[in-house]
């Protein structure tokens, strides 16, 4: 993270306001609304984007938006490949994620859409073994995908707040 404290605060309270909605409606309908990512993505790209700016850190604004690409791009693969296993509202919250993730850096842009990624994997898993699913059975990517970039991102500044 790059800017002042309340920089940082804005920039994480921007992504929890667009979160939190959108992981609920996934579960809930097993869709990420456009009218909703239609906002949370322009917001979170200007927030970060005003962010590293204000720090000066160029170098950060250009993570931030190739990791956002790259993230929907890879997304977009998977859902192409998974012949409609992985939805386009995944694929279109990969722009919001993947923002958020660059913006942590390099590293953190890879391994927080492939924790979210694994994070489905075992809560899938674990329906199957419960008898809870089948191989058909809808599971909502959003909330997980958000878990990673929260998971990178948030859980390691919460012992410095206190």
């Amino acid at each position: 993270m790059h800017g002042g404290i309340a920089l940082n605060v804005v920039s994480w309270a921007v992504f929890i306001g667009f979160a939190l909605p959108l992981a609920i409606i996934d579960v809930r309908e097993h869709r990420l609304p456009n009218r909703l990512l239609a906002f949370a993505v322009p917001a979170g790209l200007a927030v970060l984007g005003i962010n590293v700016g204000l720090a000066g850190d160029w170098s950060a604004l250009l993570r931030i938006f190739t990791s956002s690409a790259f993230t929907f791009l890879g997304l977009l693969a998977l859902a192409l490949v998974s012949r409609g296993a992985l939805g386009m509202g995944d694929v279109k919250l990969g722009l919001f994620t993947g923002a958020y993730l660059g913006w942590l850096g390099w590293e953190a842009s890879l391994w927080g859409t492939v924790l979210g990624l694994s994070l489905a994997g075992v809560y899938a898993t674990a329906l199957l073994i419960a008898g809870r699913a089948n191989r058909r059975t809808p599971i909502p990517l959003g909330p997980f995908l958000l878990a990673g970039v929260a998971a990178l991102g948030l859980v390691p500044v919460l012992p410095t707040l206190a």
